[in-house]
């Protein structure tokens, strides 16, 4: 369900068709929601709780690799990326 949702929704969040997801970032952008809803019993807010789950892909002798990623693809920050899951949470969650 989250994997077709992130499919269908990206592109209108974002307003662009260019951030049509392939098949890899939606499986990492669904990755990071699940992941989102484990860590939001434990944060005080769904940008703490998206933080959280980015901060976790990070290695410890490189880049953030989901970061790199979106960077590379579509030019996002962590923080751009953070405001994506935001919004992928809102409108998932509603």
């Amino acid at each position: 369900m989250i994997i077709s949702a992130i499919r269908s929704i990206l592109p209108i969040i974002l307003k662009s068709a260019k951030f049509t997801p392939t098949s890899k970032e939606v499986d990492v952008l669904s990755r990071l929601v699940n992941r989102m809803k484990y860590l939001r019993s434990n944060t005080s807010s769904i940008r703490e709780a998206a933080r959280r789950a980015v901060d976790e892909c990070n290695q410890s002798y490189s880049v953030n690799p989901t970061v790199e990623l979106f960077k590379n693809k579509w030019g996002w920050n962590e923080e751009k990326l953070l405001d994506v899951l935001e919004a992928i949470w809102k409108e998932i969650k509603h």
